[in-house]
C-alpha cells in the first residue's frame, strides 16, 4: 500500500521516521495497519529510516502479527525496541531508589 519516510523539520535538523501502510487478511476480513512496531518510535536518521522502509516494498509478501482476539491491533515487528527496553530500566531503577530511600528513612527515624 505504502513505504516511505516523512520528514520531521526541527531546531537540531530535519529528522525522518520510516512509515508503511499495509493491508492484511483475517478470515474474511480485511485490515489496515500502519504500526511497524510497539513502544516508542523515536526520529531518526534519514538511512536508518530508508532501511526500515525498505524492508518492507510495496508489492512484497510481508507477515503482519495481529492480536488473535482483536485482529485490527496489529504490528510488522514482535519485540520491544532498545528505547522503550532502556525506559524501562531506567523507571525500575527509579523505583528502587525511591524504595531503598524510603525503607532508609523509616528505619532511621522511627
Amino acid at each position: 500500500m505504502y513505504s516511505g519516510i516523512q520528514k520531521y523539520g526541527g531546531k537540531g535538523g530535519p529528522t525522518y521516521q520510516p512509515k508503511i501502510q499495509y493491508e492484511y487478511t483475517v478470515g474474511d476480513v480485511t485490515f489496515k495497519g500502519s504500526r511497524i512496531e510497539f513502544g516508542l518510535r523515536l526520529n531518526t536518521n534519514e538511512a536508518e529510516a530508508r532501511r526500515i522502509s525498505e524492508k518492507y516494498v510495496v508489492g512484497k509478501k510481508i507477515s503482519v502479527f495481529y492480536h488473535p482476539a482483536h485482529p485490527s491491533l496489529s504490528t510488522l515487528q514482535t519485540g520491544v525496541d532498545e528505547i522503550t527496553l532502556g525506559c524501562g530500566f531506567v523507571i525500575c531503577g527509579i523505583i528502587f531508589i525511591f524504595i531503598f530511600v524510603w525503607l532508609y528513612v523509616l528505619v532511621k527515624f522511627l
